[in-house]
């Protein structure tokens, strides 16, 4: 299977972002979600908070990679919903 993505906007150096703590089966989790200060819509995701070199610590950062490409790849929109952020394709 290829998957073709748009061109992505590079990204300023300096960009709101939120930090939250997830507790996932015990484990302490940190996700960052960085925005674009333009549309202030999700642009990139960072995952960590276990020991580097452990599989978990692979699994997180492909996720982020994939989750960040496919943000910046600006197919999909993220809106506010009462029950969290609704994902919507684009195009």
């Amino acid at each position: 299977m290829k998957v073709e993505l748009r061109s992505r906007t590079r990204l300023p150096n300096r960009r709101p972002t939120i930090t939250e703590t997830l507790f996932v089966g015990g484990q302490a989790i940190e996700a960052s979600v960085g925005f674009d200060p333009a549309t202030g819509q999700p642009r990139e995701l960072f995952l960590s908070g276990v020991k580097d070199g452990t599989d978990l610590a692979a699994i997180l950062d492909d996720t982020s990679v994939a989750l960040s490409a496919v943000l910046q790849s600006q197919r999909f929109t993220v809106r506010p919903s009462p029950t969290g952020a609704i994902v919507t394709r684009t195009a």
